[in-house]
C-alpha cells in the first residue's frame, strides 16, 4: 500500500548519494589542480588592452596583459610596447 513511499525514499536517498559523491569527486579535483598550481604548472586566462592614443602622459601605444590562474587566482601584469604597423602590416 505504501510502497510509493518508499520509492520516492529510496529515489531521494540516491540522489542525495550522487550529490554528495559529486562534491567529493569536485573537491579532489581542486585539490589535484591546487597541486599543480603550487609546482608553477597554472592554468592561466589571459586580458589584453591596448592604451596610449590620446593619453599625453604616453608616447606611443603600450600593451597591458593581465594573467589570472583559474584555479589559485594568483595574476600577474606585464606592460609591453606596443607598435600597430608591427602587428597588422
Amino acid at each position: 500500500m505504501f510502497q510509493w513511499i518508499r520509492n520516492i525514499r529510496a529515489r531521494k536517498r540516491a540522489a542525495k548519494l550522487e550529490r554528495e559523491q559529486d562534491a567529493e569527486r569536485m573537491r579532489l579535483w581542486r585539490e589535484e589542480q591546487l597541486k599543480k598550481c603550487d609546482k608553477g604548472e597554472h592554468d592561466w586566462e589571459y586580458q589584453y588592452e591596448v592604451q596610449g592614443d590620446g593619453d599625453p602622459n604616453v608616447e606611443g601605444y603600450i600593451e597591458i596583459t593581465r594573467s589570472t590562474c583559474r584555479i589559485c587566482g594568483e595574476s600577474r601584469v606585464d606592460i609591453e610596447p606596443y607598435d600597430p604597423e608591427e602587428r597588422n602590416p
